[in-house]
């Protein structure tokens, strides 16, 4: 933040070499990759990969949040939404919720989706043989929707399925087998998203196979640059979580420039070491590797981590459930809020302060997001709103740019939602449709929602 303060001439050249950098900055997604797939791999083209992959991630909270609080008041006579509402539980991880929709029955497999959804929560417990079993026993398919849904869910939970589906679903999956994650993504952005399902379908899981052919796409990119926190962050989201630790906990070079922290909430490589501790005992943890995932995090927690490794830690501490290290990841997050909302006001006056402040901005985003989790994690919902919302630019509106990135305004849309202010979340999703085609997606979930909660009333676009 000081080089670009003080117009650093090799960060001029970045910004005045082309128009991908620009492009960055304003989370011009499409336009990012356009640019920079035309000259040689480099730190722009792969951090537009993962603000796909991060915007995603959180998209696809955001949507199975927003339909769990749509279906929570679904009629119950319709099979198709109890159905929809036990393969949101399903995606979410509240097995709880998916047995009591479609438990053991005895005698009959039940309909497609349901008898695929007990092979759903046999692959939730790790049980993959009876996920073989369960997956091969389903009656077959009635619709192209059921088809479609069983090509998906079989595809993430490793189970064989039929190959050469047309749809924009199977030339996805397709392409993704092959390695050809550019084509798999393409495909997927080819989805008519103006429409939210009535029953179970694929769409449930339209964001996370974008975020993880967007992180596929950004570790690949990163380990030719390379660059092993970009790296470790693509592998975590597809769920890669030995590689993704590996990346982490590896040196970073010697020499990277700026290009890799520019415009970032991580203040160049010995802080993306820290954090990169911090999400590498997380992926230890759910690889199963808790002793040396809770070391890891003790090393961090016993130092002076900064703000944002903080808020990091305490975020994935609170989703983990865990109780160590820190005492109460709620307080830490707080304190990580605090610390990163002071220090523009400590920066004396002048230009190169103005500077540092406006790229400030992103740091705090990623921080307040970051609390969140950890407020959510426990029902601390109308905090998060604020911690979030003080941290948005209100000058962009929401309109993403690097301080405001499109993954940071999904998480506000998301706070939004969780305190029952459903309009102003449909006004965030309405403004993320125009520069993200596929928001559209969460946008007409949110509009369902709202209109649900207000007697059929009008969103507010």
């Amino acid at each position: 933040m000081g080089r670009y303060a003080r117009k650093d001439p090799e960060i001029a050249r970045l910004l005045s070499g082309g128009d991908g950098w620009r492009a960055l900055r304003d989370m011009r997604l499409y336009d990012a990759i356009q640019v920079f797939s035309a000259g040689p791999l480099g730190p722009g083209l792969v951090r537009t990969y993962q603000a796909f992959s991060d915007l995603y991630g959180a998209m696809d909270d955001l949507f199975l949040e927003t339909e769990h609080l749509y279906l929570s008041r679904a009629p119950s006579g319709d099979r198709g939404l109890v159905e929809r509402k036990g393969w949101v539980a399903l995606r979410r991880g509240n097995l709880a919720e998916a047995r009591a929709v479609f438990g053991a029955r005895k005698g009959q497999a039940g309909s497609y989706p349901a008898a695929l959804a007990r092979a759903g929560i046999a692959f939730w417990e790790g049980n993959m043989d009876r996920v073989r079993v369960l997956a091969r026993q389903a009656p077959p398919p009635e619709t192209e929707t059921d088809k479609v849904l069983g090509l998906v869910a079989c595809y993430l939970w490793g189970v064989p399925c039929p190959t050469g589906d047309r749809s924009p679903y199977g030339q996805a999956l397709d392409a993704f087998r092959q390695g050809d994650l550019a084509s798999g993504v393409l495909a997927l952005e080819m989805i008519d998203f103006n429409r939210v399902g009535e029953g179970p379908g694929a769409d449930l899981f339209l964001y996370e196979l974008l975020e993880r052919g967007f992180g596929g796409l950004a570790a690949n990119g990163a380990a030719q640059i390379p660059s092993p926190y970009w790296g470790g962050r693509g592998f975590e989201a597809q769920n890669r979580w030995d590689e993704a630790a590996s990346s982490y906990v590896a040196s970073p070079p010697a020499r990277t420039g700026p290009a890799p922290w520019l415009f970032s909430p991580v203040h160049g490589a010995a802080e993306a070491t820290e954090v990169g501790r911090v999400r590498a005992g997380a992926a230890l943890l759910r690889a199963g590797r808790g002793v040396e995932g809770l070391g890891l995090w003790r090393k961090v927690a016993g130092g002076e981590p900064s703000p944002l490794t903080l808020a990091v830690l305490a975020g994935l501490q609170a989703e983990l459930g865990l109780s160590e290290p820190l005492g109460d990841p709620v307080e830490s997050a707080r304190a990580a809020v605090r610390a990163v909302e002071r220090l523009p006001d400590r920066l004396p006056p002048g230009p190169e302060s103005a500077a540092v402040a406006e790229l400030y901005a992103v740091r705090r985003a990623e921080v307040a997001r970051w609390a969140a989790r950890a407020l959510w994690a426990r029902g601390l919902d109308t905090e998060a709103l604020q911690v979030l919302d003080a941290a948005q630019q209100k000058g962009q509106g929401a309109h993403p740019d690097f301080r405001n990135p499109p993954a940071f305004l999904a998480d506000l849309a998301r706070a939004y939602a969780r305190a029952g202010q459903f309009a102003p979340a449909v006004a965030i999703l309405f403004d993320l449709t125009r520069e993200y085609p596929s928001a559209r997606l969460a946008y007409e979930s949110m509009k369902r929602l709202y209109a649900s909660r207000s007697g059929g009333g009008v969103p507010p676009r």
